[in-house]
């Protein structure tokens, strides 16, 4: 494994022990599934994207907002959160707002028009959206030589 990556799993674990308390008082009730964002992944974007939501009392979600990730996949990730509804646990006591984790991931490679993307909720806040890449075909041409006398 290569140093980077077991950094950012040491940051997933960290992060995912100070979201999931606060989502322990709100369960999602209902959830959305997402796509992998098609620029992120024609840019061959991968990463993590983490968004605090603002949940009313009636579980839907008033405001949901990107705390830490690339651009294209906060602006995915905060569209998809706003889809979520959710409800009180049987928690007492103070109530905060719950975060969830997205981790996009490209994997295997697809032709050009096939490319698959699958979206895995591990609760309580972990989202895993993965998707293949299109394969890169490249096309040469002859260039042919003129010499100018």
């Amino acid at each position: 494994m290569r140093p980077g990556r077991f950094h950012r799993w040491w940051l997933i674990i960290i992060l995912l022990n100070v979201c999931l308390p606060a989502l322990a008082e709100w369960e999602p009730a209902e959830i959305v599934g997402l796509p992998y964002p098609p620029l992120a992944r024609m840019a061959r974007i991968e990463g993590i994207a983490i968004v605090r939501v603002s949940v009313g009392p009636d579980g839907s979600v008033r405001q949901a907002e990107a705390v830490s990730g690339h651009p294209l996949l906060e602006k995915a990730a905060e569209e998809n959160a706003r889809k979520w509804k959710f409800k009180l646990s049987g928690r007492s006591g103070r109530i905060r707002d719950p975060y969830l984790v997205y981790r996009f991931v490209l994997d295997g490679q697809c032709a050009a028009g096939d490319c698959r993307t699958s979206c895995v909720v591990e609760l309580p806040s972990l989202i895993v959206v993965a998707a293949e890449l299109p394969e890169v075909q490249v096309q040469r041409t002859e260039v042919t030589e003129r010499r100018v006398q």
